[in-house]
C-alpha cells in the first residue's frame, strides 16, 4: 500500500512536507518509520523522538496503518 506521512517541525525544515512510502499489508507505525528511515537516514535520530500521529489520533509502534490512513511525524516542541 502506498502511503503519504506528512512530516512537521524541524522534520518538515530537513525533508519537505510529506514522503510517500510502499508498505506492506499489515505494517506496524514501527515498522513504517523504519522503511522510511532506510530511504531517508536523517529520520534514524527521531526514532522514538518523534509523535507519530495516525487519522489525527496519537499512535504507538504496534498501531498497524492501513491504506488511506494519514499519518504524521511531529518532532518534539519546546516553549515557554
Amino acid at each position: 500500500m502506498n502511503l503519504t506521512v506528512l512530516l512537521f517541525g524541524a522534520l518538515r525544515d530537513e525533508l519537505g512536507e510529506s514522503l510517500t512510502v510502499d508498505a506492506p499489508g499489515g505494517a506496524t507505525v514501527d515498522a513504517l518509520f523504519d522503511l522510511l528511515a532506510a530511504r531517508h537516514p536523517a529520520l534514524r535520530p527521531w526514532k522514538g523522538r518523534a509523535g507519530i500521529a495516525v487519522n489525527e489520533e496519537w499512535a504507538d509502534g504496534a498501531r498497524v496503518v492501513e491504506a488511506g490512513d494519514v499519518v504524521a511525524l511531529l518532532p518534539p516542541v519546546a516553549g515557554g
